[in-house]
């Protein structure tokens, strides 16, 4: 009787979490957009300007680092949450293309949002160089920086911008960043930072983000209790997360759906929903483990074809097979209630189509991703053939999608335990089949 108690209850909890099963880059930008239309509020809740998603206006192409897709929605109230890593500079340049389109943005900002300052960024690339051969492949956004400032205790948030300490806030950790470059970075540059001119930009950027920072964390709540939809946006993929992506080629939050609740400050028994957005292939970007890569000819097809390029970096992502371990594995770590999609219209017409069912690895078979990270970079995919579709786009009925996807649809479920809800058919907010 209590578990039936609990099972409608939670039915009525209107939040969903929406994240990326693989290694981000799977199209979580157009879904959050579809969705947004039927919710009161989008939180993005993680991540920083390292992430990047892609929203159609017709001819218009939006690419947004730290604005929630909801901004191009009237009636939508958009959320910054405290966990999102806060580019300002960044930040208030994609505030200035929406209000250029004299488009109205309802956005609220946390002021305990922790700031990526712009030596950040700078360090985040003296760093790099000093890897080498060892490279993580980052994008160069300040991100991996600014968390170490926030989980060492000595990062500025937003609201430390209207404090009467800011300067001395700001000396403080300058003073330590300096110390650093003389001792950690001085065969690769002399150059300091000026405390007073930092101090002297933040003022202004504090100006002109002002209106939009206020109690993110109580208008969440009220929205809940209110019954309202909420739609929680994250960023990048599951195989990034911190904790339990390929580590080290990883990002440095945690981009798995319980990220929401620390993030935005929700219990787990909050969230009703959580969707998982998953590419028919699958890309990534930068260094790492990729066990189902494409040869060098597939793997150009489908890059070219998918405009497989980083909407942060505009380096071109490595492209591969479907792989069902992985996608499972996801689903543990997030709890998917459902799975959405996304670029089936690209494999359409290229013939019979691979998916991996499993690694080989020292003489045994892994169905499931173990916790030893060797038989990420030594494992040998075992593969299926699939037959493929025909070309298509822009389908929005579940009954008219290529005979060949709904098979492929109904062997990924079968052999990962995800349950498909819809096909994204195409680029346009529009292009969703779901499923009967």
């Amino acid at each position: 009787m209590l578990l039936f108690y609990l099972i409608v209850e939670l039915s009525t909890v209107p939040v969903t979490v929406v994240v990326g099963s693989q290694w981000g880059d799977e199209g979580k930008g157009k879904i959050v957009d579809s969705l947004a239309s039927k919710s009161s509020m989008v939180v993005r809740f993680q991540g920083g300007a390292n992430a990047g998603h892609t929203v159609y206006r017709g001819e218009k192409v939006y690419k947004f680092h730290l604005l929630p897709c909801s901004v191009l929605h009237k009636g939508v109230k958009s959320i910054i949450a405290r966990g999102v890593a806060l580019d300002l500079e960044l930040l208030l340049e994609e505030i200035k293309q929406i209000e250029n389109d004299n488009l109205d943005i309802d956005l609220v900002i946390s002021p305990q949002a922790f700031l990526v300052l712009p030596f950040h960024r700078w360090m985040d690339k003296l760093e790099e160089l000093r890897r080498g051969q060892e490279k993580l492949g980052t994008t160069y956004r300040g991100i991996g920086p600014a968390s170490t400032d926030r989980i060492a205790r000595r990062g500025i948030r937003l609201g430390h911008l209207f404090e009467d300490n800011l300067l001395d806030r700001i000396k403080t950790l300058v003073g330590r960043v300096n110390a650093v470059l003389d001792g950690v970075y001085s065969d690769v540059t002399k150059r300091k930072i000026n405390p007073q001119r930092l101090y002297e930009d933040l003022i202004k950027q504090r100006e002109l983000i002002r209106k939009h920072v206020g109690d993110t964390h109580n208008l969440i709540h009220t929205a809940i209790e209110n019954k309202e939809e909420v739609l929680m946006e994250g960023a990048q993929g599951s195989m990034l997360d911190l904790g339990f992506g390929t580590y080290p080629y990883v990002t440095s939050s945690h981009t798995i759906s319980g990220s929401a609740c620390v993030n935005a400050g929700l219990g787990p028994n909050q969230i009703n929903q959580v969707l998982g957005i998953t590419k028919a292939y699958v890309t990534r970007v930068g260094a790492g483990p990729f066990p189902t890569k494409m040869d060098d000819e597939w793997n150009k097809k489908v890059q070219d074809k998918g405009k497989e390029f980083g909407a942060t970096t505009g380096r071109p992502r490595d492209c591969g097979w479907l792989d069902i371990p992985l996608l499972r594995y996801a689903h543990r770590l997030n709890g998917f209630t459902g799975v959405i999609l996304t670029k089936a219209d690209i494999l359409g017409g290229m013939g019979d189509i691979k998916v991996c069912t499993s690694w080989d690895w020292n003489g045994s078979e892994y169905k499931d991703v173990p916790e030893d990270s060797r038989v990420w970079d030594e494992g040998v995919p075992k593969y299926i053939t699939l037959e493929g579709w025909p070309d298509f786009s822009g389908i929005q009925e579940w009954r008219s999608l290529p005979e060949g996807l709904r098979k492929y649809c109904d062997f990924v479920e079968s052999n990962s335990g995800v349950k498909i809800l819809a096909v994204s058919t195409g680029p346009g907010i529009d292009d969703i089949a779901w499923k009967e």
